[in-house]
């Protein structure tokens, strides 16, 4: 399941952090943990996010490094600051991160039939006001797929950690 953000929301997006297109994607589809779609995009595409435009992006604390062996797009990370910033703007933000970002093998099996919409609305009831907490359980959920354990099928977890 991608993002839908409408239109309205994206160039509000692109005024707001005074970014392009192409750093918007990317963002974006760091967010949404879509790593196999950010190769796509950066190896295929006519539009590559170019080292002035990822630079542009580390300089306006989106984007920061996680290692200095330069500027590669593996080790590009979104700030807590610019998440924070997305989520009071498009609030909707905060349910696709986690459910971009929920082991897609779980998501395949366990998770077939989750009523997507009514888990969103919960999400988006509990977190939309408590980024903090939201942060909490992508921290649990990210802790637990980093140690190798293995996760229930996303309602329970999220019904599980987000008291």
């Amino acid at each position: 399941m991608y993002s839908m953000i409408n239109m309205e929301v994206y160039i509000d997006l692109l005024v707001k952090f005074r970014i392009n297109e192409k750093q918007l994607n990317f963002a974006y589809m760091k967010l949404l943990g879509l790593q196999p779609l950010e190769y796509k995009y950066l190896e295929e595409s006519n539009e590559k996010l170019s080292s002035e435009e990822a630079e542009d992006l580390l300089v306006k604390n989106i984007l920061y490094a996680t290692s200095e062996n330069g500027l590669h797009f593996d080790n590009l990370t979104l700030t807590t600051e610019f998440k924070r910033k997305l989520f009071k703007i498009y609030p909707s933000a905060i349910f696709e991160e986690y459910w971009g970002n929920y082991p897609k093998k779980i998501d395949s099996v366990k998770n077939n039939e989750i009523n997507h919409e009514s888990l969103r609305k919960s999400y988006l009831d509990r977190f939309s006001n408590d980024i903090e907490g939201h942060e909490l359980l992508m921290d649990a959920m990210n802790n637990l797929k980093e140690n190798g354990n293995d996760l229930p099928a996303i309602n329970t977890f999220f019904k599980n950690n987000s008291k």
